[in-house]
């Protein structure tokens, strides 16, 4: 069967197309990765090239099958090779997925964390499939929708905003739930990125955790710098100072 396999199938093609779902892959790993999510290229190259594997299996093995049947209807046999259901192969990649999703949903003081990572490693595998079986068209249609549902919508929702966010470098304790703390001012957060820990020089408990360093990004509907810094107080938040941008350097030394 190796043989006849070998004989009648194009090897660079599938070649290409598991080379393909591992660079895409890595590409949707690697946004996630730039919004500090639970998952990178590591992950979704190697989720996105399985499926490519197994979807490329799915079609040499129902070709060999169709091969080895006309070989036997030439020789006059009338026991052919029944043919099975190949296309199960791919519908437990999709169920089968779920369990990588469901690792990366946490659920914190009744919020819910990583669901739309969980979907990009779910969709991701679906992408794969798409791939290995060599329809090019479809794929880079879900692969252009998964970058727009995930990066591109946000750039209409910043522009429209710009005007009234700001970005705070800040430090509190890790048992407040700052989410909470300024959604109660109508502050919303747009982004946030954990930069480094402080000791608490008033720390009471030796099993206490340090105090989170970390760049904050938020939408005030009205904005005024003033009152920002005193409502970071009045929760607790220590503002240090205000920065440009996200990716602007932060010396933790110098805190």
């Amino acid at each position: 069967m190796i043989k006849t396999i070998a004989e009648n199938y194009n090897i660079l093609e599938i070649t290409t197309r598991i080379l393909v779902a591992y660079i895409v892959g890595a590409l949707i790993g690697w946004e996630r990765a730039q919004h500090k999510k639970p998952i990178g290229s590591r992950t979704t190259s190697i989720v996105c090239m399985g499926a490519a594997i197994l979807s490329c299996y799915e079609e040499v093995f129902a070709k060999s099958i169709l091969i080895q049947n006309s070989q036997l209807m030439e020789i006059g046999s009338k026991l052919l090779y029944s043919m099975p259901d190949y296309s199960r192969i791919t519908a437990q990649i999709v169920s089968g997925i779920g369990f990588l999703g469901a690792g990366m949903i946490i659920q914190n003081r009744g919020k819910l964390h990583g669901i739309t990572t969980a979907a990009i490693v779910w969709v991701t595998a679906c992408l794969g499939i798409v791939i290995g079986s060599g329809e090019w068209v479809l794929s880079a249609i879900g692969c252009f929708c998964i970058f727009l549902s995930t990066s591109i919508y946000r750039v209409p929702y910043f522009l429209a905003h710009k005007n009234h966010s700001v970005i705070y470098l800040i430090e509190y304790n890790n048992k407040i739930d700052i989410e909470s703390e300024i959604d109660k001012f109508g502050i919303k957060i747009m982004r946030f990125q954990i930069v480094g820990w402080k000791e608490n020089k008033i720390q009471k408990d030796e099993n206490e955790l340090p105090n989170i360093i970390g760049k904050i990004h938020i939408f005030v509907p009205n904005l005024d710098y003033d009152n920002i810094e005193k409502i970071f107080i009045n929760s607790n938040i220590k503002p240090i100072k205000k920065l440009r941008y996200m990716n602007e350097k932060v010396d933790l030394n110098s805190l």
